[in-house]
């Protein structure tokens, strides 16, 4: 019997979550190798992902107030953990029932995933060259890729990156 979408979720995902910290460990090597300094590492790696974790928090915030679960402080700040991790923000919300808590937990998900796909489908036109390349057409597929629009592209692939790959810490 064929995998199910659920299993190939889980079994896709856990080496996503690994492969997501060994880049995150990379990119404060790298970082804290060019500058020597481990708090100017901190805050180099913290501007990187800022657009990733405002967006992550802020789900989790405004899903919080539209299940109506009390919130308390809201950081966006960096801080060092006791097991040697990095938070780079945090919100506080009660503990609920299971269902509010799961959607609150969810939400940077569901936030992301839309961020991203609106990016893809808006500004990089990835539905026409996703059409594209499944009539057989890869030339103009290369092609559709070379028209992206230069200007802005690196900066909004710089503001998806950090958004797909910001979780709550590093």
């Amino acid at each position: 019997m064929p995998f199910s979408g659920l299993l190939w979720f889980i079994l896709l995902l856990l080496p996503l979550v690994f492969f997501q910290r060994l880049l995150h460990r990379e990119i404060q090597a790298v970082f804290l190798i060019v500058t020597r300094n481990a708090q100017l590492t901190i805050g180099l790696f913290s501007i990187l992902f800022f657009p990733g974790v405002f967006l992550h928090e802020l789900s989790h915030f405004l899903m919080a107030k539209l299940l109506g679960v009390r919130t308390g402080r809201f950081s966006l700040m960096p801080a060092s953990l006791p097991d040697g991790r990095l938070q780079m923000g945090y919100v506080e919300t009660e503990q609920t029932d299971i269902v509010r808590d799961s959607l609150i937990g969810l939400s940077p998900l569901i936030a992301g995933s839309s961020f991203v796909a609106y990016a893809g489908i808006n500004h990089m036109q990835i539905l026409t060259l996703w059409d594209v390349l499944l009539h057989g057409q890869i030339n103009l597929f290369w092609m559709g890729l070379g028209l992206l629009p230069g200007e802005g592209l690196l900066s909004l692939v710089l503001f998806a990156f950090a958004v797909s790959s910001t979780n709550d810490a590093f």
